[in-house]
């Protein structure tokens, strides 16, 4: 994913504030997602998706608000509201009793950001419900790169493909992520075929990240802090949090004396329990 600055962009529009993203010469991330805002029992507006809820001998009839959202993203994980699309009963397939759903909501968001910006390049990321040929086609009609999460239960052939393709001819590279060690793995240009009859057919890159960390069980060492004699008064007046807050300021603080420190650590570690 592209990195963008983050920095304030005064501006009085969408437009504004796409286009000033866009003169830090990058492309523009764009994360959709779609999210439930509220329900109720009693249909209050027409518009408003519905479903079946209850037990077996109570159920009824539930209706809610779902919209789909694009957001600006920045590669410090902001998010800045950028469209709207919400989902509309009536938009559904009535006459096979289906309502409205997120990848129709899709095909009327992606063709507003189009509409919008219409040659601005604009990278899509979205989750593993748009692993699918139509979504990736209307991309690909639109100019729109996109990044989509890939599901080991979806795009069987694709992963088939994958896996063959990286055994005869291996591509990656590690890296560090903070404390984290990422190995990836990619292939490119894996043919796609979907439809009915497999008519169409897409190029599909796929890039794999095993992500290997440790943990530490935070309640153990809460615990034993707790009950350490010679942190229990610290503990008893800061509390939990503060005690650790005043344990990492005092550690990076110019006071300390590494020389004895040092020897500190290199003594057998005693801890009293109480």
């Amino acid at each position: 994913m592209p990195s963008l600055p983050c920095r304030p962009l005064p501006c009085t529009s969408t437009q504004g504030l796409v286009h000033q993203v866009q003169s830090a010469r990058t492309v523009p991330s764009s994360a959709i997602d779609g999210s439930q805002k509220f329900t109720r029992d009693v249909l209050w507006d027409e518009p408003l998706l519905e479903r079946q809820v209850g037990a077996e001998d109570a159920r009824h009839a539930q209706y809610f608000v779902y919209v789909l959202e694009a957001s600006l993203a920045f590669h410090n994980g902001l998010l800045i509201p950028l469209l709207s699309e919400f989902l509309d009963y009536a938009k559904g397939e009535t006459t096979a009793d289906q309502q409205d759903c997120e990848r129709r909501a899709f095909a009327r968001l992606s063709a507003r950001i189009k509409a919008l910006f219409p040659r601005l390049p604009i990278l899509l990321l979205r989750d593993g419900l748009d692993a699918n040929g139509p979504v990736m086609q209307r991309c690909h009609q639109y100019h729109l790169q996109f990044m989509i999460v890939l599901k080991d239960q979806d795009l069987s052939t694709v992963w088939e493909e994958f896996y063959a393709l990286h055994a005869v001819q291996p591509n990656g590279c590690q890296h560090h992520w903070g404390t984290r060690r990422q190995r990836f793995a990619w292939v490119n240009a894996i043919d796609y075929a979907f439809s009915n009859n497999a008519r169409c057919h897409l190029k599909v890159h796929v890039v794999v990240c095993e992500e290997t960390w440790e943990t530490i069980d935070a309640h153990l060492f809460n615990t034993l802090a707790r009950c350490a004699r010679h942190l229990r008064d610290l503990y008893g007046q800061l509390g939990v949090r503060g005690a650790i807050a005043f344990i990492r300021t005092s550690c990076a603080g110019p006071w300390l004396d590494p020389a004895r420190m040092r020897r500190l650590l290199a003594q057998p570690l005693q801890l009293q329990l109480e």
